[in-house]
């Protein structure tokens, strides 16, 4: 990474420019290219302002910053530069998330296929109330559904009481594999 920095209007000490480079040294592990840093270090009155520019392969970032002084001015200004990095690392990999899953839209399946297959057109809650076998049945006549889900009073297990296409019923008793 080629780093520059520049004062104007300020007396260059080397404590505030190594200082400088150390925070823009701390961004390049964000980094995958190769870039060039450019940062401005000035005063304006009583503002102490740092400015930098970072180019990399394909993106440019710009930030400035302006406290009463410098070392903060320069905190301020790569924290700024560091939340549009990640920001720009986040388009990247979304970017890239949305065109590997059109790859795989567009190899997995056509859309024939997809108008055929069922649906899940509507979700319902359903509470399993406890009760006995009979219970269910009646439930079962009242409500006019082709199933009920009940927990069984007398096993504590889950239950399923069906209608047949024959117009007898069927039970399904569910409860762990042995």
């Amino acid at each position: 990474m080629q780093i520059t920095v520049t004062f104007r209007k300020v007396e260059p000490t080397d404590a505030i420019k190594d200082y400088a480079i150390e925070k823009i040294k701390k961004v390049e592990k964000f980094l995958d290219n190769p870039l060039e840093a450019h940062m401005v270090l000035k005063i304006e009155k009583f503002r102490h302002i740092a400015e930098i520019t970072l180019n990399g392969n394909g993106f440019t970032i710009n930030a400035e910053e302006k406290t009463g002084d410098l070392y903060s001015a320069i905190d301020n200004v790569m924290a700024k530069v560091e939340r549009q990095i990640k920001k720009y690392r986040e388009k990247i990999k979304t970017n890239r998330e949305k065109n590997k899953s059109l790859k795989l839209s567009i190899l997995s399946s056509s859309p024939d296929l997809e108008e055929n297959k069922p649906k899940i057109i509507k979700t319902k809650n359903i509470f399993v109330k406890p009760m006995s076998v009979e219970e269910a049945l009646e439930q079962l006549s009242v409500l006019k559904n082709d199933f009920i889900l009940f927990t069984n009073s007398e096993t504590d297990e889950v239950n399923v009481i069906y209608k047949r296409k024959d117009g007898n019923f069927g039970l399904l008793e569910l409860g762990e594999e042995e």
